[in-house]
């Protein structure tokens, strides 16, 4: 593994608070399980969560991939791993490499306890794997 990256630290974050104005609970969408909702109104452009990444060689994951970079795909920690797929997203994943951060922007406005949902790039894991 490149320079055994799971477990490098980040230095760019000591002290750092990280952005969350999410909660989890059950989802609207049927048969998803859990889903991530806003727990606040958020205003399109905001961010919504900020979420250390743990990059991880594109073999070791299958389902529930998140795109790093080139070489990585990664984990993203906090709530971000249970935001749900939807053909018509209020969110959207930006990648923060300079200080190893995956981040969910609202793409519009959220209102509070609205479920977050992006676009998965490589299409929903179910579709992807059939």
């Amino acid at each position: 593994m490149k320079d055994n990256i799971l477990f490098k630290m980040n230095r760019k974050l000591d002290g750092f608070p990280l952005r969350c104005n999410t909660y989890v609970s059950a989802s609207t969408v049927e048969g998803a399980g859990y889903g991530v909702f806003s727990s606040m109104f958020i205003k399109a452009g905001c961010i919504v969560e900020e979420s250390v990444v743990l990059p991880v060689p594109y073999e070791v994951l299958s389902d529930y991939r998140i795109i790093w970079d080139a070489d990585n795909d990664c984990i993203g920690t906090g709530n971000i791993e249970l935001i749900n797929h939807s053909e018509d997203p209020n969110a959207e994943f930006m990648r923060d490499f300079d200080r190893g951060l995956l981040v969910v922007r609202a793409i519009r406005n959220i209102k509070a306890d609205e479920e977050i949902f992006v676009k998965y790039a490589c299409g929903p894991w179910w579709e992807d794997n059939a």
